[in-house]
């Protein structure tokens, strides 16, 4: 867990520069406060305490399959742009 958490780290570093409200969601539900570019250089997970909090609010909202299905085949019949 704590190799997974490191790299979710890195990776909301890594997504500040464009998707900065998605990274700021991400440091928030794993309690992570070291949002430094050069600390991705080394990954240090020893003695490290992890808190994940119990339950975390989804980054991305989960689409309905027949909502999007319906759309594509509109949009492939030509009735949408």
């Amino acid at each position: 867990m704590a190799h997974l958490v490191e790299n979710l780290r890195a990776v909301a570093i890594m997504l500040q520069a464009f998707m900065p409200e998605t990274a700021d969601k991400i440091f928030d539900g794993l309690n992570i406060n070291n949002k430094d570019w050069d600390s991705i250089k080394n990954i240090d997970i020893k003695d490290k305490k992890i808190e994940v909090p119990e339950k975390v609010e989804p980054l991305f909202a989960r689409l309905d399959v027949e909502e999007e299905t319906k759309y594509l085949e509109d949009i492939i019949k030509g009735n949408r742009k």
